[in-house]
């Protein structure tokens, strides 16, 4: 037997010795870990929040308009608010009035002197125990007036504070960091909590959503990384990572759906875009 037939039977016998999973490893090993197509996919915004007043009242302001980039706490409308004004100088004014406090502190101290001076004098016998007693109860009183009075300063400095929030609430602020897609209100609607003012979209994460077929489950994890594809007009190439995986089937069309994260710090890619999704194989330690 010649050696280039010697060599052909060595290899035909070691492949026949191969066991089936092995092989299989083998030939898994020279492909991706998921088919070749990439899956479709959608963007989506992260979140979609309507936004409504807190307080009744009629719509003074609105200060943003569609396709306004926000800032989470920025002012985005207001409503009338001079009543709230008012009650807040009130308020300020009782606050910043110590002059209770100081005219008992004042009795307090005088009271102290004179309990001192009668316990002097008693001691001497030139004053009775009972222009003592009488002075220490008076003392008593005066610390009592005292109380009473950083009492009331205190409540008055609580209301301050309470009128404060009252006037803020007047202001409609954005929750989060957002896109305006939708100004409902207008100046001189009435707002309440029922009532739209407008809508933000949060664009940073992006959500991917897409359906895959059931077989592609079990080689799926939280935190694994995707090529999401995206096309025309933008036409480029962006990662994101698994943040949900259904674990609920659709029966009927043999899929589930999964979630990805996609960055977007700089805004640049808007939502509602299709895309194609390929996932990357997940590292061994996982």
């Amino acid at each position: 037997m010649t050696r280039p037939c010697l060599a052909f039977c060595l290899a035909a016998c070691l492949a026949l010795a191969l066991p089936p999973a092995v092989a299989r490893a083998q030939a898994q090993s020279q492909e991706d870990l998921f088919p070749e197509r990439a899956a479709d996919c959608v963007i989506r915004p992260r979140d979609m929040i309507e936004l409504t007043s807190l307080e009744e009242g009629v719509l003074t302001e609105i200060l943003v308009d569609r396709g306004d980039m926000v800032e989470a706490g920025q002012v985005v409308a207001r409503l009338e608010s001079d009543l709230q004004t008012s009650a807040l100088r009130l308020a300020r004014l009782r606050a910043e009035n110590t002059a209770a406090v100081s005219a008992a502190e004042a009795r307090v101290a005088f009271r102290t002197e004179e309990v001192e001076r009668r316990r002097a004098l008693a001691q001497r016998s030139v004053a009775s125990k009972a222009d003592l007693a009488q002075a220490e109860v008076e003392l008593t009183l005066a610390e009592l007036e005292l109380v009473s009075a950083k009492a009331e300063l205190g409540l008055a400095q609580a209301s301050f504070d309470e009128a404060e929030l009252r006037l803020a609430r007047r202001d409609i602020r954005a929750p989060v960091s957002g896109l305006v897609v939708r100004v409902s209100g207008a100046l001189g609607e009435f707002a309440h909590e029922q009532a739209e003012v407008l809508s933000l979209a949060v664009l940073d994460p992006l959500r991917v959503e897409a359906w895959l077929p059931v077989d592609l489950y079990p080689r799926l994890a939280l935190e694994q990384e995707a090529e999401v594809t995206i096309g025309h007009p933008l036409d480029t190439k962006r990662e994101a990572r698994v943040s949900a995986i259904d674990r609920v089937f659709d029966a009927g069309s043999g899929t589930f759906g999964v979630r990805l994260d996609l960055p977007n710090g700089d805004g640049s890619l808007p939502s509602g875009l299709k895309c194609g999704l390929r996932f990357h194989p997940v590292p061994a330690s996982q």
